[in-house]
């Protein structure tokens, strides 16, 4: 299967990780749909995985050493996870902006309210694990404030969301070679 191919079933994924967030969004939690839309990217990540070995094993595409077959099980799962990492900023600055934004608000309301008095201030030390490392109440707000900015900010998710996806396209790419060498021995028969 060509690069192009693969290019087209990366993009197809990344549509339907599009389209089973926009289906699901007036269904289910926020929080919800950020977890679902994590184990989407995981499960096609694994499926291309799985589908690109046995390629590899049908096709006797595989170059008969590990280093070029992590090479070749790299590409595409590589390229999914920079499309995947992609999309969750695409949905989430683009597509769900007034979402992201409305979170965002959210949790500035929250901070606002529990800085508003000095007694809300204290109320809240009260309830947190560690009251006595906390700073002063206008520190604290200002800070809390800045983080849930800097947190949600474009970059941000577009760097967490590479780290993640491609650490698991990392591991994935690592195992199915491992998997190939090691359990289907693709070397002894004959695959070069």
């Amino acid at each position: 299967m060509t690069a192009g191919r693969f290019f087209l079933v990366d993009l197809a994924l990344v549509a339907g990780y599009l389209l089973l967030k926009s289906s699901l969004m007036e269904v289910v939690s926020a929080e919800r749909l950020v977890a679902l839309g994590g184990l989407y990217h995981w499960s096609a990540l694994m499926l291309l995985a799985v589908g690109w070995s046995v390629f590899l094993i049908r096709s006797g595409s595989s170059t008969g050493n590990a280093i070029g077959d992590l090479k070749l099980m790299g590409k595409p799962l590589m390229m999914y996870a920079l499309l995947a990492s992609l999309s969750v900023w695409a949905w989430n600055h683009g597509l769900a902006a007034d979402s992201t934004e409305l979170k965002v608000a959210l949790q500035k309301a929250r901070v606002m309210t529990q800085t508003e008095t000095e007694a809300d201030y204290a109320a809240f030390l009260e309830q947190s694990d560690h009251p006595m490392v906390m700073p002063d109440r206008l520190t604290f707000r200002e800070q809390a404030l800045e983080q849930i900015e800097w947190m949600n900010a474009p970059a941000m998710t577009l760097a967490m969301a590479l780290v993640v996806y491609m650490a698991a396209g990392v591991v994935l790419t690592g195992l199915s070679v491992l998997f190939l060498h090691k359990i289907w021995n693709v070397a002894s028969v004959g695959m070069t």
